[in-house]
């Protein structure tokens, strides 16, 4: 099917209609890491994806494998046909994905490389821990675990499925109760504890992280 529809549009192609493009649903909806949707590639038919003109199929199998079994949203896996994000930037305005589709891409590739497993403690999970923590987003937990299947990170996909994200134990109000009224030093102050109650492993109560204004 896909090599009848590129011999088809090969004399549009040579008129550069930049327009012409695979529909969005048929590429979102194939299996990705199947034939079919390598033959994109070997047909010369990405150009009709709106996928980059570079893109290696070499961090895309490593990919395949890192997520298979763990059912990855499409745009996990297309991230790894993407160099940065302005490839993702250009899918959407080729094919008009979803928002929530090319926050993902954008997320995925921007943090592939920085945002990793803690190598130099023995909690593996707090990097992305804390990016979710400072995130503050209602679906930073959802992309930071498809990031970890991107990653083949299986054991922290697990470990990060069955963590909560706990409350920041102190807020504005009670550090004016402390006789800090100015909003400023308020909002510095907070950060600093923020700061202080992630070095803690989110363990530090109220009265702890308040008495460490009072030695400041």
């Amino acid at each position: 099917m896909l090599r009848c529809l590129y011999h088809w549009h090969r004399p549009v192609l040579n008129r550069r209609w930049s327009r012409l493009c695979l529909p969005k649903q048929y590429l979102f909806t194939m299996k990705l890491q199947s034939p079919e949707f390598q033959s994109l590639f070997t047909e010369g038919l990405k150009s009709l994806t709106g996928l980059p003109a570079n893109a290696s199929l070499e961090e895309f199998d490593k990919v395949s494998k890192n997520v298979d079994g763990f059912s990855p949203k499409p745009v996990t896996l297309l991230a790894s046909l993407f160099k940065v994000q302005d490839d993702v930037t250009k899918l959407d305005l080729r094919l008009k994905i979803a928002k929530e589709e090319k926050n993902l891409g954008l997320f995925i590739v921007k943090n592939r490389k920085d945002l990793i497993k803690a190598t130099d403690s023995s909690d593996p999970l707090k990097p992305y821990q804390d990016f979710i923590i400072d995130s503050r987003e209602p679906d930073a937990t959802t992309r930071v675990c498809e990031l970890l299947k991107y990653q083949g990170e299986h054991c922290l996909l697990k470990e990060m499925q069955q963590w909560s994200i706990p409350p920041f134990p102190v807020s504005g109000h009670d550090i004016r109760k402390v006789g800090i009224s100015s909003g400023k030093e308020i909002g510095a102050l907070l950060q600093q504890l923020r700061e202080q109650w992630k070095k803690s492993g989110y363990q530090m109560e109220k009265d702890e992280l308040l008495s460490y204004i009072k030695k400041t």
